[in-house]
């Protein structure tokens, strides 16, 4: 039975909160996104905070596993604001994900990539 994934569970480290985006993300979710040294090597950068609500608003209607979708979940630090966002993509192969990341620039070389990617991918690969 497929889930909304506005819906999906959260994930909770000793430091982090990881959730699917969710409204109030909006803002530094797009201020980190449209730096030149984060937007570089992605293949999407938003144009305007109203296109990354549009992505926001989209994203919570998505069904889980549904085929050749992406879920776009952010971490979040206990008490702070949105540090990265992670792209958990459903490919058509049904045994397949990709996971694709995003940090913030002043939240990298502090260890939060692997505090955030441990529990995503066991969350992917355990269901």
């Amino acid at each position: 039975m497929k889930t909304i994934l506005g819906n999906f569970p959260q994930i909770y480290t000793d430091r982090l909160i990881i959730s699917i985006l969710a409204p109030q993300n909006k803002d530094s979710f797009y201020a980190y996104r449209c730096l030149t040294e984060v937007y570089l090597y992605k293949l999407w950068e938003p144009s305007s905070g109203n296109e990354v609500e549009d992505l926001i608003n989209k994203n919570l209607a998505i069904l889980l596993d549904t085929k050749n979708t992406w879920l776009q979940k952010g971490p979040n630090l206990i008490y702070d604001s949105l540090i990265r966002d992670i792209g958990i993509h459903s490919l058509e192969d049904d045994d397949k994900v990709e996971i694709g990341y995003t940090l913030a620039p002043e939240h990298q070389a502090k260890a939060m990539f692997l505090k955030s990617l441990k529990p995503t991918s066991n969350m992917c690969f355990s269901r």
